[in-house]
């Protein structure tokens, strides 16, 4: 067998390996494409399955099971949906929250999933779909004149004045009210301003960082210049909600308070303290989340709480707040408290 015809026999042997090679691998992705994954198989889910999700979601949002109404209902060839959902929903509740809500927790299982909805004049259906049949149909009803049993907190941010602007906008463009703290001072009346123009609320904070002898309470001074002085504090924050005295100042600590308190008093003015509020001087941020909650869900006794708190603290609170105000918890500013310093 001469030279030329070995190297035909090899290439030919050659050209036999890649094209076995090239079938081989064919039909491995052919087969991998046709055949599910471990892990990745598509699911069909139950009714009850599809149900427990929206009732889940409906226990998030506090929604009493007195609102969820369930009505019979037979739709041919749809998996045999025996009854579909009617729930009255009060006016502080979303509807697309709720809706984006369900949503997410729907598309966590990669079951071709699908939910949709119809606005009809107020209300808003939904249908939730698995591998193409109707498996939970639900008539969301805004409705007026109910509301969720929950409690109102407010939230005084003791060192407002000391933030800086990227931080005191994010305070005034939040989507509910919070109180801001000024001490009595020429340098905050622009700020009172933007407060005010914001619909946001402030309280006057009397402390020893007052240095403007117009507004000062020293314990030193004479009751006619005490009087003076707290009428100028009156008169250039008037549009404050309330007034509260710093408990370790020094005119709290001296004789001259009484003076000063009766002189608020008798212009139907409560001189508030510090200690009348809720307050996290030195606790863990997990301790403060636990508190905060507590007295949101806490159903009996005083169901209104201030808290006292530091920007830093309030700001990494924030997701648990949204969930509480999910649930029904109304944040409220200092001007809608009660006379009573609970």
């Amino acid at each position: 067998m001469n030279l030329i015809i070995k190297r035909r026999i090899i290439l030919y042997l050659l050209f036999f390996s890649i094209l076995l090679l090239l079938g081989l691998l064919i039909v491995t992705v052919t087969y991998k494409k046709h055949v599910p994954q471990k892990g990745s198989q598509e699911r069909e889910l139950s009714v009850s399955e599809v149900d427990s999700i929206l009732q889940n979601v409906l226990i998030d949002y506090a929604i009493p099971s007195e609102w969820v109404q369930q009505k019979k209902t037979k739709v041919k060839g749809e998996d045999s949906l025996k009854y579909y959902y009617r729930i009255n929903l009060s006016p502080d509740i979303s509807i697309p929250m709720l809706i984006k809500d369900l949503k997410r927790v729907y598309d966590k299982d990669i079951t071709a999933m699908v939910c949709k909805e119809t606005v009809f004049r107020n209300d808003t259906e939904i249908k939730v779909f698995s591998s193409e049949f109707l498996k939970l149909k639900a008539e969301l009803i805004p409705t007026r004149d109910i509301e969720r049993d929950r409690n109102k907190l407010g939230f005084i941010i003791n060192d407002s004045y000391k933030l800086d602007k990227e931080d005191l906008t994010y305070l005034l463009e939040l989507p509910y009210s919070v109180t801001f703290t000024l001490y009595p001072d020429k340098e905050f009346l622009s700020l009172r301003d933007s407060i005010i123009k914001y619909g946001k609320n402030y309280i006057v904070l009397i402390n020893d960082e007052i240095i403007n002898k117009e507004f000062k309470l020293s314990p030193d001074y004479g009751k006619e210049i005490l009087k003076k002085s707290i009428a100028a504090i009156l008169s250039k924050f008037n549009s404050s909600s309330g007034f509260v005295v710093s408990t370790s100042s020094e005119i709290y600590e001296s004789t001259a308070f009484n003076f000063v308190r009766d002189e608020f008093k008798k212009r139907k003015i409560i001189l508030y303290k510090e200690k009348d509020f809720v307050s996290f001087d030195e606790n863990e941020i997990g301790e403060i989340r636990s508190i905060i909650k507590f007295h949101a869900e806490n159903l009996i006794g005083n169901r209104l709480k201030t808290f006292w708190i530091s920007f830093e603290n309030f700001k990494d609170i924030q997701n648990n707040l949204a969930d509480l105000r999910k649930r029904g918890t109304r944040i409220i500013p200092f001007s809608q408290r009660i006379n009573n310093p609970s």
